[in-house]
Parts: C-alpha cells; sequence; structure tokens
C-alpha cells in the first residue's frame, strides 16, 4: 500500500506542475514562481511519511462519525429535544461549518504553516466535542444555547483540520499517482477509525437492549454511555493528531520571496479564474452527491432500525461497522489494484452501482419482522459504494488542482462547502417533513434512505458524464 522511496521518475510520469519543478519545461509557473531544477528534485515520500500524514484526520474522523450518526439520535431521544430542535441544532451546525470553510481555506493558504493551523483546529475540537454529548438540565432555551456554543466551536475546528489536511496532499508530493495514494490512504484511515469507534459503541451500547418489545432500544437513562464514547474518541483523536505532529516532515516550500502589490492583484485575479471554472462546480457536485449518500446513511440508519421490529440495540453498532469494514476491504483493493483503474470514472461507476444496490436492499426489508439481514446487506453495500464513491471524488479534486497548489487549501475549501451546506439543508428539510407529518407513512426513514439516495446516486452519475476525462486520469 505504502511505497518507499526512490529516485525521481521520468517525466511522463508527473503532473504537469511536477514537469516544471522537475525541469523537464522550461515555461515559468503562471500560477506562482518555480525554482530551478538545480535547487529542487523532486522525490517519493516514504512509508514513514505517508502513515503520519494519514494520522492527521483522526480526530475529525472520530468526531465525524460520533456526530453525523449519533448527535441526532441523542439529541431527539436521549436529551428529548423536539425533532425540529435538534434538526435546527445539526443544521446550525453545518452552516458554521459550511461558512467557515472557505474563509479558514483562505487564511490557510495565505497564513502560517498548515501543520500549525491543524493543531489549532485540534485544540478546538478536543475542548468542545464532550459537551456536544453532554445532558444538560436546564431550562429548554439554556439547553439549547450550550449546545449551539459547543457546535460553534466544535465546528470551527473540524473545518480547520478538514482543510489543513487536505492542502497538504497537493503540497507533499507533485506525483498523481502519490496524490491518489495518499487520498486513498486517507480515507483507509477513516473507515479504521470509523470501525473503532462503532466497536467501541457496540460494546458499550448492547446493554439497552429492553425487555419489552415496544419500548424504544435507546432512551435518556443510556446518556452516560454517550458520555463515555465521546470522552473515549477524544483521547484517541489526541493521540493520532500528536503522532502526526511529531513524526511528519513536509517538504519545505520554494522560497518565493515576499508578496508584491502586483503579486497579490495576479493572486485575486487566478482566484476568480478559478471560480470561473466549470470544472470546480462539476467536481464540487460530484464530492456532494458522494458524501450527502454517505452521511444520510450515517444520520438515518439508527432512526430506520428504531422503526423497524427489528429490536437489538446492538445492530445499531453492528450496521454501521459492516458498513465499514467493507468500506476498508473496497479502499484496500483499490490502493493495491490502482493501477488497473488509471481513469477514476470506472471506480466511481462501480461505486455507483454499490449504492443503488444499497437503495434496493434498505426498499424490500420486511417491514413487519425482526429480521435484520437485509439491513446487514445494505450496509456492506453501501460501505463499498461510499468507498469507492468518495475516494473517487478527492483524487479527482486533486487532479483538478494540478500545479496551483498555492489555492490549494482554497479550492478544497469550495469543493467542500456545497457538501456542507447541503447536509445541513437535506437534513433539516427531512426532520422538517417528518414533524409536519407531509407524507404521512409509518416507514419514513425507509423513504429517505431509499428515494433520497437514490436519486443522489443517479446525480452523481450525470455529475461524473459531464466532467473530461482529463481531470479523471491519475497518470
Amino acid at each position: 500500500m505504502l511505497s518507499a522511496a526512490s529516485e525521481p521518475p521520468k517525466a511522463e510520469e508527473l503532473g504537469e506542475f511536477g514537469k516544471k519543478l522537475a525541469g523537464f519545461e522550461d515555461t515559468p509557473l503562471l500560477s506562482e514562481p518555480g525554482p530551478s531544477s538545480k535547487s529542487y528534485t523532486p522525490k517519493y515520500l516514504t512509508r514513514l511519511q505517508k502513515f503520519s500524514f494519514g494520522l492527521g484526520h483522526v480526530i475529525n474522523d472520530i468526531m465525524g462519525v460520533l456526530w453525523f450518526s449519533f448527535a441526532l439520535t441523542f439529541l431527539q431521544i436521549v436529551v428529548q429535544l423536539r425533532p425540529a430542535v435538534s434538526a435546527s441544532l445539526l443544521f446550525f451546525g453545518q452552516l458554521v461549518d459550511a461558512a467557515s470553510t472557505p474563509i479558514v481555506g483562505m487564511l490557510i493558504d495565505r497564513f502560517g504553516s498548515k501543520r500549525n493551523w491543524n493543531t489549532l483546529g485540534v485544540t478546538l475540537t478536543s475542548i468542545s466535542f464532550p459537551f456536544i454529548f453532554h445532558i444538560w438540565y436546564d431550562t429548554s432555551w439554556k439547553i439549547i444555547f450550550y449546545y449551539a456554543i459547543a457546535i460553534v466551536v466544535f465546528q470551527l475546528g473540524w473545518a480547520i483540520v478538514q482543510i489543513s489536511h487536505l492542502s497538504l496532499i497537493p503540497e507533499m508530493t507533485i506525483y498523481l499517482q502519490e496524490r491518489a495514494e495518499l487520498t486513498r490512504l486517507r480515507y483507509t484511515f477513516f473507515v479504521c477509525s470509523n470501525i473503532t469507534i462503532y466497536i467501541l459503541a457496540f460494546f458499550v451500547l448492547r446493554k439497552s437492549q429492553p425487555m419489552d418489545a415496544d419500548r424504544p432500544i435507546i432512551g435518556p437513562r443510556d446518556a452516560w454511555k454517550f458520555e463515555v464514547v465521546a470522552l473515549i474518541a477524544v483521547l484517541i483523536g489526541i493521540s493520532c493528531s500528536t503522532i502526526f505532529q511529531c513524526v511528519l516532515q513536509t517538504p519545505a516550500k520554494p522560497n518565493v520571496g515576499h508578496s508584491s502589490f502586483d503579486e497579490n492583484i495576479q493572486r485575486w485575479k487566478k482566484i476568480c479564474s478559478i471560480c470561473r471554472s466549470t470544472k470546480l462546480y462539476l467536481v464540487a457536485l460530484l464530492h456532494t452527491t458522494s458524501r450527502v449518500s454517505h452521511t444520510l446513511n450515517l444520520v438515518y440508519l439508527p432512526f430506520f432500525i428504531n422503526e423497524t421490529r427489528v429490536r437489538s440495540a446492538g445492530i445499531l453498532a453492528i450496521a454501521p461497522l459492516l458498513n465499514f469494514l467493507a468500506a476498508f476491504l473496497a479502499s484496500v483493493y483499490v490502493n493495491t489494484t490502482s493501477k488497473l483503474y488509471p481513469n477514476q470514472k470506472i471506480l466511481f461507476v462501480i461505486g455507483t452501482a454499490f449504492g443503488l444496490m444499497n437503495c434496493v436492499s434498505i426498499y424490500f426489508h420486511p417491514d413487519d419482522q425482526n429480521d435484520p439481514e437485509y439491513i446487514y446487506a445494505a450496509s456492506i453495500f453501501c460501505g463499498i459504494g461510499s468507498a469507492l464513491t468518495i475516494v473517487t471524488s478527492l483524487c479527482i479534486a486533486a487532479n483538478f488542482i494540478g500545479n496551483d497548489t498555492a489555492y490549494g487549501a482554497f479550492i478544497y475549501s469550495l469543493i467542500t462547502f456545497s457538501e456542507k451546506i447541503s447536509n445541513g439543508i437535506l437534513i433539516f428539510i427531512i426532520e422538517y417533513v417528518k414533524h409536519i407529518d407531509l407524507i404521512g407513512t409509518n416507514h419514513y426513514y425507509k423513504f429517505v434512505l431509499t428515494v433520497i439516495n437514490g436519486v443522489l446516486a443517479l446525480s452523481g452519475f450525470l455529475f461524473l458524464m459531464l466532467l473530461p476525462s482529463s481531470v479523471c486520469n491519475s497518470t
């Protein structure tokens, strides 16, 4: 999975930026001045660099799965806030994340080291996250205020960690295949983090199984269990981030001197040029459909299980665990056979097919039986589909950045902005429709996981077909 350091490859193995830095082309970069081939020779990353890079986003991965999988369940079923209020808090968090992401991206590109920004983000998330899964005993409006403050700090820190880590990919290496490898490795750590949390949740929540079949499997009595899981998640995340900071050696940036007025003007012109690119919005929409579909499964699978006749608290952890085990195997397969798929479109289409199979499995789940097999099958299909589509969309994003590494954080922030705002809006609409009982069905969350996810999968396929093959090639 991780290749050892070796001599620089030939010109044909480099991206455009790599050719210019390595001296294969004499034309200077348009976006940033590059050093001469005599002062800078690109090399492959070592195994240790790649491994430590993968640890840098673990804290976000662990907290992200708890946020999307259990926050709405905790606020609505344990804290017993009204569905509209709990959904509004989740929506508010996504708005904060989305609004701060472009600003964070521009600041990271302009000021300080990306590793220092990562440290700031880790500090903010570590302090605030446990308070989101703490049950407060006060008046309703004060409880909402407490959660809102914790969510603001958490989402700001989350955005800083995400963008600072993503933007390291094009900065650490100029080789397209290595960028794709770092992206896949990042997702592998994401999957491993999720598996860890779901195993932990399984052992903590499995004792919640009620004696009465008509009694909900989760309730206010389980508040302390969510607090324990959240605290352990923070400790794991801090440990991984510490290793990331201590071990990772990022390549030194070429010394380009202080920015003059003309250079700042050129920078803003370049930013405007990026924002006018149709490819940017297609890549953003591709990533959005992949991420939103994955998020809906994380958020609403517990609600779907709760509205079925399946009465085992352990399934709340087993089903997502199967999801991420399947995703892990899929990501390992892609890592070891990446040369068989030089065009990312092939992998995305395969992932879309598995995503549709997930929808079919949920749809045919028998409503009146204590039968978890369909849920398990859907979780496996969802895991494989999400792994392929999310990794592919991020690889395509890295290809799109190309030689514009000085704008990497800004581009990634724009791409993830649409995902975050879409997540918040869609979850709010879903909960609002549930609240007013517009559809009038006892199996509302089955509708969410089949129809909406199906539309997202087909939309992602459409956006993929509109992208030129040059952006989708990893060689």
